[in-house]
Order: structure tokens, then sequence, then C-alpha cells
């Protein structure tokens, strides 16, 4: 079942565990994940951080992700990891993740926060939860 970051926190701080959250870059990946978080009866993290373009693009593992986990037995966020990009962040965005997380810290801090603030209000249209890396 598909659920957002900040519903993945929530049920850590209930259940007073930690959640694991794993880079899946490919279909084989994202099918072991969430096979050992349904067979361990645990919310699970499946993200894809931006480095990753290379490997497959956003547009074709993203609705990969999203498919697996509205289809899986246990809570699963689909987050962007390390998104150094504002346009990138929006695709992920507009392809449905639930969690996105802006890495600034290049940037000067207050560029850093400036770029945060704006990841933060596109987030908030799509109902999805921002970690930002300031």
């Amino acid at each position: 079942m598909l659920v957002t970051l900040k519903e993945i926190i929530e049920i850590a701080e209930e259940n007073q565990v930690a959640i694991g959250s794993f880079n899946t870059p490919n279909l084989a990946s994202i099918e072991a994940v969430i096979g050992a978080a349904e067979e361990e009866e645990q919310p699970v993290i499946l993200m894809f951080a931006e480095c990753h373009e290379e490997l497959v693009p956003l547009h074709l593992i993203g609705p990969a992700m999203l498919n697996a986990a509205k289809k899986a037995r246990v809570p699963v966020c689909v987050h962007l990891d390390h998104g150094e990009h504002i346009e990138y962040i929006r695709r992920a965005l507009e392809i449905g993740f639930t969690g996105v997380m802006f890495d600034g810290s290049v940037l000067s801090y207050e560029e850093n926060v400036a770029n945060t603030k704006k990841v933060v209000e596109m987030a908030k249209m799509c109902g999805a939860f921002v970690e930002a890396e300031l």
C-alpha cells in the first residue's frame, strides 16, 4: 500500500521501530525489498536517487516503484533520494513520489534554504513530504 513519508515516520514513532530505506534502481531490487518487507510484515521506503538517472531514467523506474508500492501488503513510501535539481524533484512529484529529498548542500546556506522552501511548496501541492539536507 502506497503511503507518504510522513505516514511512514508516524508508523515508526507509534511502534518505536526503525524503517528500512533502500535505493532500488532496478526491478530486481524493487521486488527484493518489497518481498522482504512483506515477509517481515514491516513498512519500507523505496528510494531512487537522482545520481541513478544514468542507470535507468526516472520516467521508467518511478512508475514501476509506484505500481509495486500500491500492490504491496505493507505500507511503502516511494521517495526521491538526494534530488539536487528542483526540476528533477518536480518530475518525481508529477510521477507520484510520496516523499522527496532536496540536497542543496553544495549551495550557500541562504540559497539552499530558499530552494528548500520552493521544494516544500511544490510537494505540498502534491501531498508529498520533504526531507532536506541543509
